[in-house]
């Protein structure tokens, strides 16, 4: 059967961890897929500092014992295809580092299942290609 959508190329690690370089606001940036996460997460640095974009909506919550912050980005690109009204919430450092280190690769944080909702993910691993159709 072949992949359908919008091809991406991709950094996938003997773990098969996913890295797709992405831009945000006109900076790019590594950033896993990791459908298993329901939510997305980047690094509280970067987050802190879009905060202050008047237009982006921000959030503060509470999971667990854990305070969490997080806004919704009115788009980024991802690879090739563009996803919009992401929300994305704060990695602690530590749990960004540990991320980081399974990935093998340098990441800011990782796209979970929610950024997906409106699209058929197809993976590739052969190619190292990512494949992303926008369902109707």
């Amino acid at each position: 059967m072949p992949f359908i959508g919008k091809p991406s190329k991709a950094q996938i690690s003997s773990l098969e961890r996913i890295q797709i370089a992405s831009q945000i606001v006109g900076q790019t940036y590594n950033l896993a897929l990791d459908t298993r996460a329901s939510m997305s997460f980047i690094s509280g640095k970067l987050l802190s500092n879009w905060h202050a974009h008047p237009a982006w909506p921000f959030m503060t919550g509470a999971v667990g014992a854990a305070n969490v912050f997080g806004l919704r980005l009115p788009s980024l690109l991802y690879g090739m295809s563009s996803l919009n009204q992401v929300s994305i919430a704060s990695f602690t450092p530590n749990l960004r580092e540990k991320f980081k280190q399974r990935a093998g690769t340098e990441t800011v944080g990782l796209l979970g299942g929610d950024a997906f909702r409106n699209y058929r993910v197809g993976i590739d691993y052969a190619h190292s290609t990512v494949h992303l159709d926008q369902l109707s």
